[in-house]
């Protein structure tokens, strides 16, 4: 594949007449090769270019790729970028421009209405350049092509708390001498982006006051604000969990945040946990390769008491039986009435006493 090139000449002469110059070249000149084309992808977060990062399942992630346009003068030139999707489904293409180097955004052209064209899971995306009239980029050969596009995180995405990410890969087909048909074209190395969700759902369990049993059926909500008055919604989580037989709870599909969690239905026979619990989910650092290296869950409840939340020891929310409190229609209320019907018999008793003992 060969870049642009400008090529300098100079001549020697033994003897100068006029209307006549000799050159003589000690050796051929050569165009000088830039070797295989490049591709890199990112992800596009708050104006920033990561290879990383983490958010809600349903969320629209902004990617961008940037690959290397070589000089194709040939008649079997080849030139696709195929970009392949995990867990994400394409959206559109927001723009494809031609700038000036990878690390330079200074716009040299637009191609305009140019989309990829996806298959029918929306993907495994194309984008080809190569068309009736031929190459499309040769006009701009020696300057780096920029695609922008939008997806969709899907809400079968891999929400777990500490396994593995969504990653998607794009590389480029080409080819190395556009005059010749070579057959099955090149491939670079595939650039790969990692997009993370968190589960907690193991990290919390319902139980008995005594911690001995769970608990099923007892319905927690989650919160955004302090005051618990927006709930937090995905595409993969309702905002409402409710407790299963092992006492846990299916929450996933969360951006790295701060959350409020609060008990608004208690299981049968049970009263409600008045507390309101602070769950705050940090994401670690990323690596170059964009991959997370750590993450941290804590419980901050109303006592402001701090844990750390991990896999192998479950917070546990405890819950009491109602008939252990002196409630209306409880034992302890019959306990309390039997007691006082008493204790008005005794008194009665006694002052029936001191007024026969008055009379004699």
């Amino acid at each position: 594949v060969y870049s642009p090139a400008v090529v300098s000449l100079y001549y020697e002469t033994s003897g100068l007449n006029e209307g006549q110059v000799d050159f003589l070249a000690s050796d051929n000149a050569y165009v000088k090769s830039q070797g295989a084309p490049t591709l890199d992808k990112w992800i596009l977060e708050d104006e920033k270019l990561v290879k990383g990062n983490t958010v809600d399942t349903g969320d629209t992630v902004t990617y961008v790729i940037k690959s290397l346009i070589p000089s194709y003068t040939g008649s079997f030139p080849v030139y696709e970028i195929v970009d392949k999707l995990q867990n994400l489904t394409y959206v559109g293409t927001k723009s494809v421009e031609v700038v000036k180097s990878f690390s330079d955004d200074t716009i040299e052209g637009t191609i305009a209405g140019k989309e990829f064209t996806a298959d029918a899971t929306k993907k495994n995306l194309t984008m080809n350049f190569v068309g009736e009239n031929g190459y499309e980029l040769q006009q701009y050969a020696g300057k780096v092509l920029k695609i922008t596009y939008t997806a969709k995180l899907d809400d079968n995405t891999k929400a777990t708390m500490f396994n593995g990410s969504n990653d998607n890969t794009a590389y480029l087909k080409y080819t190395n001498d556009a005059s010749v048909n070579i057959g099955e074209p090149k491939k670079t190395n595939e650039a790969v982006t990692h997009t993370y969700t968190f589960d907690i759902s193991s990290l919390l369990k319902k139980t008995t006051e005594d911690g001995t049993t769970v608990l099923g059926g007892a319905e927690f909500t989650l919160y955004t604000d302090e005051k618990c008055e927006t709930k937090y919604t995905n595409d993969n989580f309702t905002g409402v969990a409710t407790s299963g037989k092992d006492g846990k709870f299916d929450i996933k599909g969360l951006d790295a945040g701060t959350y409020y969690l609060k008990e608004t239905k208690a299981p049968e026979g049970y009263s409600l946990n008045p507390m309101t619990f602070k769950i705050v989910i940090m994401e670690g650092g990323y690596n170059d390769a964009g991959v997370l290296g750590s993450r941290t869950v804590k419980l901050t409840d109303e006592t402001n008491a701090e844990v750390e939340l991990n896999d192998n020891n479950p917070y546990v929310i405890k819950n009491t039986k109602i008939n252990s409190l002196p409630s209306t229609g409880g034992i302890g209320t019959t306990i309390f009435t039997i007691g006082g019907c008493a204790i008005m018999v005794a008194a009665a008793g006694l002052f029936f006493a001191s007024r026969r003992k008055s009379a004699k």
